[in-house]
């Protein structure tokens, strides 16, 4: 019994850059035997999920097109305004989430008029 043979993995970085170089043309991405990988792959382009080349979530569209035995991921780069306006809304999330506590990291002292963690000389440990 034969092993399948392997399929070519996409050059995401490769696929982008055509993509930025073309904005709202489809363009086709990967070939796949099961449909279920090329449907999974759609998803993440999507969604930027560990694909940081397609971030920011919601700036690439994928689809999948059947044809013959296989599933063919197409891509496309909805173009610079709805990239722009995606940083925009992820930037206004983060501020209405409020900035990060400081740390409570003991090992770290404040500097003079800053405020921060102080240790307590006598244990070491925060106060």
């Amino acid at each position: 019994m034969s092993r399948p043979v392997k399929r070519p993995r996409a050059d995401h970085a490769a696929a982008v850059r055509h993509l930025r170089a073309h904005p709202g043309m489809w363009s086709e991405l990967s070939t796949h035997r099961v449909g279920y990988a090329a449907r999974q792959l759609a998803h993440r382009i999507h969604t930027a999920y560990r694909l940081p080349h397609y971030e920011p979530a919601g700036a690439y569209e994928a689809q999948v097109a059947d044809r013959d035995d296989t599933s063919i991921v197409i891509v496309r780069w909805l173009g610079p305004h709805r990239e722009a306006a995606l940083r925009k809304a992820a930037a206004l999330a983060a501020v209405r989430a409020g900035a990060p506590l400081p740390s409570r990291n003991s090992s770290h002292r404040a500097a003079p008029g800053v405020p921060g963690v102080q240790r307590n000389t006598r244990t070491g440990g925060p106060r």
